[in-house]
Formats: C-alpha cells, structure tokens, sequence
C-alpha cells in the first residue's frame, strides 16, 4: 500500500487573538509576527493514521508526504517525515498563485478554472453555487485575485440576518469595496475592489457573491 498524507501549515490556534492584525482594506487577518505557523492538526491526525496501518501491514507500505508553498512549507513536511513518514514531496511553483486559489487535477475543475479567468475579465456580478465547504469564498477570492480588480479591496456582506440589517450595511460594504467610505464625497475611486454578498441557504449551501 502507498498513503499520500497531504500535509499544510496554518496559524499557531495558540497565538492569542491580541497579536493578529485586520487588514480592512483587504479584509483579511495579517498573522501575528515572530509565531511560527504549525502542522495542521487534522493533517497530523492522518499522518498518524497511517503510521498505524503501516505499523500493522509491514515494510510493504509507503508514506508520503506532500505540501504546497514556498520554503516556508517545508516545516510540516519535515515534521511528518520525524513521525515515520517515508518520503516528503513540496510543490512550489508561481503558477498556482493563478489558479483561483485552487490545485487540482480534476477536469471538471480545471474547466471552471478556465471560465474563472474568462469572467474575471468582464465587470459584471458573479453567482457561486455550492454546498457549504465546498470553497466558494476561495473560488469568489480568486476570481477577485486574477481580476482586474484585484488590487482593490474585497468586503464580505453576510446576508443572513434580517433585511433591515441588510439594507442599512449594503451601501457602506459596496462603497467600501468601491474604494470610498460614507460621507467622503463621491468622486470616482482609484482602486475599485470586490463586494461578496453571502447568502446561506440551508437546504442546499449557498452563496451569492456579486461584484
């Protein structure tokens, strides 16, 4: 038997929430400084998993270990390769920072990679479609990436809360991801970015991202 433990790195869950910083342009969470990130613990999990099975089937059994990233990533690997994994493989390569934030060999995807870039070229709304998990923010995310709206900000509304909620926080997510905040005039913004409006829908997971 061969396992492959796929294996990434994320933030130390025991970094106090005090040292991350938000970045509100962008809307994301910038990782605290000088804290290392760690092994997945999920990721851990399966590589111990397999270590079990490859304990009770004998020398015929592999381990290998593979993740993505810069340098950097090489720590989880090492990491997996000190608990009995036999191999260890990092794929790093600037082409996956132009996937839409996926890697993959299914052709399905591939092909929805091919009309991401397609729709990242024109300026209308978009309609993500999923189950929950499934990666729309990060697909939404990547389309945002490879846009020419991507150096502009990307804001999240959650649509989930009641219509009054809504109507009172759309005009100031959708001028912020124009670049302009209420009450600062309404000329033309510089860097025009992205408003993700999410929409959760319980019998089948959905999210409705629009630009």
């Amino acid at each position: 038997m061969h396992f492959v433990v796929c294996a990434k790195q994320i933030p130390d869950p025991e970094t106090p929430p005090s040292a991350f910083r938000v970045d509100e342009q962008n809307n994301e969470v910038v990782p605290a400084q000088g804290i290392a990130p760690v092994l997945s613990q999920f990721d851990g999990m399966a590589a111990e998993a397999a270590l079990r099975i490859k304990e009770a089937a004998g020398d015929d059994t592999k381990i290998t270990v593979i993740s993505m990233g810069k340098e950097s990533a090489q720590a989880a690997i090492k990491q997996v390769l000190a608990m009995g994994a036999d191999e260890g493989v990092l794929l790093d390569d600037d082409a996956f920072e132009r996937q839409a934030g996926f890697v993959t060999a299914n052709p399905h995807l591939r092909g929805l990679f091919v009309e991401a870039g397609e729709v990242a070229a024109r300026d209308c709304p978009v309609l993500v479609v999923g189950e929950s998990g499934t990666g729309k923010v990060m697909f939404a995310r990547g389309i945002h990436g490879i846009s020419a709206r991507r150096g502009g900000p990307f804001h999240t509304l959650y649509c989930g809360g009641s219509p009054t909620q809504v109507e009172a926080e759309l005009p100031q997510c959708l001028l912020r991801a124009a670049g302009r905040r209420l009450g600062h005039g309404s000329g033309r913004a510089r860097h025009r970015g992205t408003a993700r409006l999410a929409v959760l829908d319980h019998r089948q997971g959905r999210a409705d991202r629009r630009r």
